[in-house]
């Protein structure tokens, strides 16, 4: 799928009807497709953002879905450096409840929600 032109519309981009329509034939319940729905939106808004540096003129971000009866596996292909995500440190919630902080927990919605390989 294309990005949008604007990072404005990332959720039609990442969380759109499709990504919905694939997941929900594989028998997951709706709060687990909900979290499947935020775990993506969380790492196209990553790739956008620091990926892209939020250019995304011309750019894509492909979303490829394939599920068993054990798992449903989502790969998210884009075209920026390579980045590995496990490098970055556990927030600390306490610091950024008391910071009132926005942003900056993208990756550790992503680690809680999903389970990664």
């Amino acid at each position: 799928m294309k990005t949008p032109k604007s990072c404005e519309r990332i959720p039609a981009c990442c969380t759109n009807r499709g990504l919905r329509e694939t997941t929900s034939g594989t028998g997951a319940d709706d709060s687990t497709l909900d979290d499947i729905e935020l775990a993506v939106d969380e790492a196209c808004t990553n790739v956008i953002e620091h990926g892209y540096q939020g250019q995304v003129e011309g750019r894509t971000i492909r979303i490829e879905v394939s599920s068993s009866r054990r798992a449903i596996v989502i790969t998210i292909i884009d075209r920026s450096a390579e980045f590995d995500p496990s490098s970055v440190p556990l927030p600390d919630l306490e610091q950024v409840r008391r910071d009132l902080q926005v942003g900056g927990l993208g990756l550790f919605l992503m680690r809680t929600l999903m389970e990664t390989t």
